[in-house]
C-alpha cells in the first residue's frame, strides 16, 4: 500500500484543488505537508496546515496495519469574522465532497474517516494572530504486506 509520507502528498492535492464560489469566490492558495515554523508570518489565506500522529500499530504474520491521524486546520482571514467563518464552513462543504469522491487518497490508505474537533470551526492561531477556521481529524489506515522476522 502506501506510507504515510504518500498519503500527506495526495492530502495536499485535494486540498490544493479545494474552491468554492459562495459567499465569495475563492481557491484554496496552499496547503503545507507540515506546518512552517511558528516564527515566520501566514502566509495568503486560505491554506490548510497538515500534522499527523501515529495512534497504533497492528502486527499479523505478513501484515502491518499503521493508524494515523491527521490534524487539518484550515486557515482564513477575513476582516468580516462572520465573513470568514462562511467561507471557512464553504470549504468544510467542498472538503466532505472532495473527501467522499477520494477515501483512499489516490490508492495512498486503506480506507480513512473525517471527523471533526471540538469546536470544528473556531479562532486558530498562528504566531500570535487570531485566525478563523476549521480544525479537522483525518483517520486513516495503511496495511501493508511485510515480513516480520
Amino acid at each position: 500500500m502506501g506510507d504515510i509520507r504518500t498519503a500527506l502528498t495526495n492530502l495536499v492535492t485535494l486540498q490544493e484543488s479545494l474552491s468554492i464560489t459562495a459567499p465569495i469566490s475563492s481557491s484554496i492558495l496552499r496547503a503545507y505537508k507540515y506546518t512552517p515554523p511558528m516564527s515566520s508570518a501566514l502566509p495568503d489565506t486560505p491554506c490548510f496546515l497538515n500534522t499527523w500522529t501515529l495512534t497504533n500499530q497492528e502486527l499479523d504474520i505478513s501484515l502491518r496495519i499503521l493508524f494515523y491521524t491527521i490534524r487539518m486546520q484550515l486557515i482564513v482571514h477575513d476582516s468580516d469574522q462572520d465573513q470568514a467563518a462562511d467561507i471557512a464552513s464553504s470549504y468544510m462543504t467542498a472538503l466532505i465532497t472532495a473527501h467522499n469522491a477520494d477515501v483512499t487518497l489516490n490508492g495512498s490508505v486503506n480506507q480513512c474517516m473525517l471527523r471533526g474537533s471540538d469546536p470544528t470551526l473556531g479562532v486558530l492561531q498562528w504566531a500570535g494572530v487570531d485566525y478563523i477556521g476549521l480544525d479537522l481529524l483525518l483517520d486513516c489506515e495503511i496495511k501493508d504486506a511485510v515480513s516480520i522476522t
